[in-house]
């Protein structure tokens, strides 16, 4: 599974042969984000935004050849693209004025497509232009979602 994403396609690079990377070890940074407070303490928008800015500061860390840059941001990429999902999830439910249900499953369902097409677009990107064209298109997207999320207003209570 972990092939499917540009970052398996870069552990899978004499790059990353270079530098004796464990696979395994990168993997788990994915798992790094859990702030579910930020949110209601912050709001939606800066909340949001705030996770886009943390995933993109670690663009560059990947791009280094080192393995402690590259974990880095592996780390930061993670957290900050996870909590900005994870905050832009609990803004459907809370958002959604009717059924909630709905709201939700069309957000997923868009997610999971978006996701989809992401993934082949940088699969094209990765074949002509390498790793450094994949990063720049991850922060194209991200500055995309962040000026997207100028729409983001919390729901009056």
């Amino acid at each position: 599974m972990w092939r499917t994403t540009p970052f398996g396609w870069l552990l899978s690079t004499p790059v990353a042969d270079q530098l004796g990377m464990d696979l395994g070890l990168a993997w788990n940074f994915y798992v790094f984000a859990r702030l579910p407070r930020a949110a209601r303490r912050w709001g939606t928008r800066a909340s949001f935004r705030a996770a886009v800015a943390v995933a993109g500061l670690g663009l560059p860390l990947v791009l280094l050849p080192h393995l402690g840059a590259l974990l880095a941001g592996l780390a930061l990429i993670g957290a900050g693209t996870f909590f900005a999902q994870a905050v832009a999830t609990g803004f459907i439910g809370r958002a959604a004025m009717g059924d909630g249900a709905s709201a939700s499953g069309i957000y997923l369902a868009s997610y999971f497509l978006g996701g989809l097409a992401g993934g082949a677009a940088l699969g094209a990107i990765f074949m002509c232009y390498g790793w450094p064209g994949c990063v720049a298109a991850i922060g194209a997207s991200l500055a995309v979602a962040a000026w997207l999320a100028r729409r983001l207003d919390d729901p009056a209570p």
